[in-house]
């Protein structure tokens, strides 16, 4: 493929019936394409028309870098990269004769010189509103159906995308350069094959020379003949039996280019009649009756009907409507129908709204059992929150019966409380099987759903240090609210309630040593709501008023006889001196008890005293 022709070339695509072009090939017949195209001023029963080149913009539409002006179609000017074309707005007869006469500018360049594509006059039983393949396919590749006549001017030595070689010959047949050629193109199959016996060289763009072209159609003999720049070509075996064909005439350029336009003198041809084809299919789209094919004049009304089919009803109309016009393109109406078959429907209903949320419609043929189960729609409801309430199709499955029959499904909204015990997640789905579904609302999670009233006692002296740690008490209440699983509204509020109490029980204030609170207690409060306020109580210890005792100095006593040292008078001293004094058996008695009376009250007083003051001294807070 060379690189000038891989370039867009407009052109036309089957898309309508196709039969055969060359004998013994047989093509598929694709969807019609309904594009209305412009109708020459013909009149019923005379289709035979003649366009002089002043006619050439108002019968025939230009595409891409066409521009018609007068009797002159530009299709691509002297520029890389171009491509365009002109469409005859009807169809051709292709049971008549026809006779196309102009001129052809191919440029000035050859492709030595750096020229490019050449022009092609194509006929194709498709639509005539389609485009096709780009560069060396010259129009024809991709359209299947596809036939005509190509002036190229430039030489493909290999096959490409919808086109094969060109003929060999011409690779050096102009003095070891490649030689301009016409020739017939099939493109039957959607690839466009140069039909080399009939190919002939042709002498190369120069000038921008109008040369006189004309194509020639015997409808009885089925013979094309073409007669350019003082050759003719002529063939048969091509031209297959499909009696209407669109026409065009195209050009291309690539990285080489060329000036290229054609000029219309005269196009002698009979405008093809309309056809409209009545299809009668099954809901599989399996034909259960033969087409229907109607023709008329561009313009004239037509009319279908259904069909009365043993077995089956009509179910519906497709493609176009039952009455219509004439067209240049072929036009289709479709229709389906069913068996006669038993029939049943399932409701679904929405007991909580009392809608209907969907009706499954049944049909086979009687006697038949149906496949149908309730399981997997009830599931996908219970996905989006429902619930089961009652099921009354048959457990052990449907079969069809003459008579309609009836079975509803009842479902209704499941519900979930929400509470501090088992809270929401706003934001997320309320059904985890339904991501996409209604998620928790605004208001449902723990914090949103909990309210707490706080006591506080602070213990304090009376300079505001703290005296105590605080007492801090708690009470706590909980809201319920209940969601709908399907719509995600709160549904219903039960309010707020305890979670465990209502009331804040009496404190008793701690003692503390030497000081006195100002509240020995603080009350109950009863009645707590979640609308109370916190509560914040102080407590203020003030230090006790007490009488300090002066200490008295002990005076140590000297116990007679008794060479003991002087010193701190311990209980061990005392007992020391007690057990001295008794044992002094040389002192006299009378004096003795005496003075044993008088040292031990000395020395009890002493002994107090010191007690007393440092007593007083541990116990006395500065």
């Amino acid at each position: 493929m060379s690189f000038s022709k891989n370039r867009l070339l407009f052109a036309f695509l089957l898309l309508g019936s196709v039969s055969t072009i060359s004998a013994g090939i047989m093509l598929t017949d694709p969807i019609n394409m309904s594009a209305e195209a412009s109708q020459v001023g013909t009149k019923a029963n005379a289709r035979d028309v003649t366009i002089n080149g002043d006619d050439y913009a108002s019968n025939f539409t230009a595409n891409g870098e066409g521009v018609i002006a007068g009797n002159t179609a530009t299709l691509t000017p002297d520029q890389q990269n171009k491509a365009g074309n002109t469409v005859l707005n009807t169809k051709i007869d292709m049971t008549q004769s026809f006779s196309l006469k102009g001129k052809v500018d191919l440029g000035n360049k050859s492709q030595a010189q750096g020229g490019a594509d050449g022009m092609s006059f194509i006929f194709q039983p498709g639509d005539t509103d389609v485009i096709g393949k780009l560069g060396g396919a010259m129009g024809f590749g991709g359209v299947k159906g596809s036939f005509g006549f190509k002036l190229d001017t430039f030489y493909n030595g290999d096959d490409g995308d919808g086109y094969t070689a060109d003929p060999t010959f011409f690779a050096d047949s102009d003095g070891g350069k490649p030689a301009a050629f016409g020739a017939f193109v099939n493109g039957t199959t959607g690839v466009a094959d140069t039909l080399d016996e009939t190919a002939q060289q042709i002498a190369e763009p120069s000038n921008n020379e109008f040369k006189d072209i004309e194509i020639d159609f015997d409808g009885t003999s089925r013979q094309m003949t073409v007669t350019y720049d003082g050759k003719v070509w002529d063939i048969t075996s091509q031209i297959g039996t499909e009696t209407n064909m669109s026409f065009a005439i195209a050009a291309s350029t690539g990285s080489f280019r060329n000036l290229q336009q054609f000029q219309l003198e005269s196009f002698s041809y009979t405008v093809a009649q309309g056809t409209v084809k009545s299809h009668y299919v099954d809901e599989n789209g399996q034909t259960i009756a033969d087409d229907v094919e109607q023709s008329g004049d561009l313009g004239d009304s037509w009319q279908t009907e259904a069909k009365v089919i043993p077995g089956y009803t009509l179910k519906e109309v497709q493609g176009n409507d039952e009455t219509g016009y004439y067209k240049a393109n072929d036009q289709s109406v479709t229709y389906v129908y069913t068996r006669d078959q038993g029939a049943a429907d399932v409701t679904y209903v929405d007991d909580t709204t009392g809608k209907t949320l969907v009706t499954d419609d049944l049909q086979g043929n009687s006697g038949d059992k149906s496949e149908y189960t309730t399981g997997k729609t009830i599931k996908d409801y219970e996905d989006k929150g429902y619930e089961l309430v009652s099921d009354d199709f048959p457990t052990k499955g449907l079969t069809f019966a003459p008579d309609m029959q009836h079975y509803t499904v009842h479902l209704k909204h499941r519900t979930t409380p929400v509470n501090p015990e088992n809270p929401g997640e706003p934001g997320t789905p309320i059904n985890p099987t339904d991501p996409d579904g209604p998620k928790w609302p605004e208001g449902t999670d723990k914090d949103s759903l909990t309210k707490s009233v706080t006591e506080t006692i602070h213990y304090i002296y009376e300079d505001g240090s703290k005296a105590s740690e605080d007492v801090i008490d708690t009470v706590s209440f909980g809201h319920e609210l209940v969601v709908d699983n399907v719509t995600g509204e709160i549904i219903i509020d039960n309010g707020w309630s305890k979670i465990d109490k209502d009331y804040f029980d009496q404190k008793n204030s701690p003692e503390i040593n030497d000081y006195s609170p100002n509240k020995s207690e603080v009350a109950e409060i009863n009645g707590i709501t979640p609308d109370s306020k916190d509560v914040e109580e102080t407590v203020v210890y003030t230090k006790n008023l007490t009488t300090p005792i002066d200490p008295v100095d002990p005076t140590e006593p000297e116990l007679p006889g008794n060479n003991a040292e002087t010193g701190e008078v311990t209980g061990k001293n005392l007992t020391q001196v007690m057990a001295d004094q008794k044992n002094a058996d040389s002192l006299p008695r009378t004096d003795m008890n005496t003075t044993s009376v008088l040292s031990f009250l000395g020395i009890l007083i002493a002994v107090s005293g010191v007690t007393g003051y440092y007593a007083f001294g541990v116990e006395r807070k500065d």
